[in-house]
């Protein structure tokens, strides 16, 4: 296994394509495609495989009487969640299941009941972190000075009730503030653009956030990134004290961007046989181009098979539909096998 740098990743590449050209003054020049299939391919090997690589873990803290929580910002996937206050597991529950079984009981208007909380339930992603506490104007500023006109954050949310968008223009690290005051509890939808129609990206992050509580952040932006995506969950029953969980998940990863950026494992070998195949296929070297693409699926495969433990399958029989409690889990776990 080897890792490399985006831009030795590029020469690498282009040299296989006997191209070592690195002029960006034509749009059609080849840089600007080869850093865009490094990217699509990166992307295609990290959602083919679940990595050992990415897995992280956090502290949640609950709070008594909220049930929604945004999780951390890197969060991709969910593995695991775990109630560290109590000592059990708190499983997940689709929100058909919720509304089967448990929303009669539990959502019934002015009968929510509370208690330690045994399940949650994907609510889906949101660009936001937080909702806002009151009826506000909006603030939004980079980390960087250079993050100024034509770069603009888009926000748009509920005025009075009805969706409104507006484009607010960043002045680096001075605060811009939005001209609409947006309804308490609003959820924004936040993404980054140009003003011009220009194809530039994020030099800081972007904070966006409450303007008369600077303290109450919204949702952030990282350098390069145009939309933020934050995974929201829902707690079943509501906690009834505070509580603290402990989040298993999949690493989000970012697209290689910088030329010193590295890939989050060691598929350097992989991406320059992805991108010669694209090169091919670009050119129209059809046979070229699928024994290119055989040598990628092969080398992606093989990293896979050399990532992980030597013979080991897990051995697991699906359960028969029933709704389960906290302490029995959507698939029986019978070992490995060696």
């Amino acid at each position: 296994m080897i890792n490399d740098t985006f831009k030795r990743i590029q020469v690498r590449a282009m040299a296989m394509m006997q191209n070592t050209s690195t002029s960006t003054t034509n749009a059609n020049d080849l840089l600007p495609k080869v850093k865009d299939w490094a990217r699509t391919r990166y992307d295609r090997i990290l959602r083919s495989f679940p990595w050992n690589e990415l897995n992280r873990s956090y502290t949640l803290p609950i709070v008594a009487s909220t049930r929604d929580y945004s999780l951390r910002y890197s969060l991709d996937q969910i593995i695991k969640i775990w109630d560290t206050t109590n000592g059990k597991e708190i499983t997940a529950l689709d929100v058909r299941d919720h509304v089967r079984f448990n929303a009669i009981i539990n959502e019934v208007s002015g009968n929510v009941q509370t208690g330690v909380a045994d399940n949650y339930i994907d609510i889906g992603s949101k660009s936001c972190s937080a909702l806002l506490s009151t009826a506000d104007k909006i603030q939004v500023l980079s980390s960087s000075a250079s993050d100024v006109t034509p770069m603009v954050i888009r926000i748009t949310g509920e005025v009075s009730g009805i969706e409104v968008s507006e484009s607010l223009t960043l002045t680096g690290v001075t605060a811009v503030d939005s001209k609409n005051p947006f309804d308490s509890g609003t959820e924004l939808t936040i993404s980054a653009g140009t003003s011009n129609g220009s194809l530039q990206d994020l030099a800081g992050v972007v904070t966006v956030r409450e303007k008369t509580t600077p303290a109450n952040i919204l949702g952030k932006l990282s350098a390069g990134e145009r939309a933020p995506f934050f995974k929201w969950i829902r707690l079943s029953l509501m906690p009834s004290a505070a509580a603290s969980y402990q989040v298993w998940y999949k690493k989000r990863w970012m697209p290689l961007i910088n030329d010193n950026d590295v890939p989050i494992i060691p598929c350097a070998n992989e991406l320059v046989e992805g991108i010669v195949a694209d090169a091919l296929w670009e050119d129209g070297q059809v046979a070229g181009a699928q024994a290119q693409e055989g040598k990628f699926v092969n080398s992606v495969m093989s990293l896979w098979i050399s990532c992980r433990p030597r013979n080991l399958i897990k051995q697991i029989v699906p359960d028969n539909g029933e709704p389960q409690s906290y302490g029995q889990r959507n698939l029986y776990n019978l070992g490995d096998s060696y």
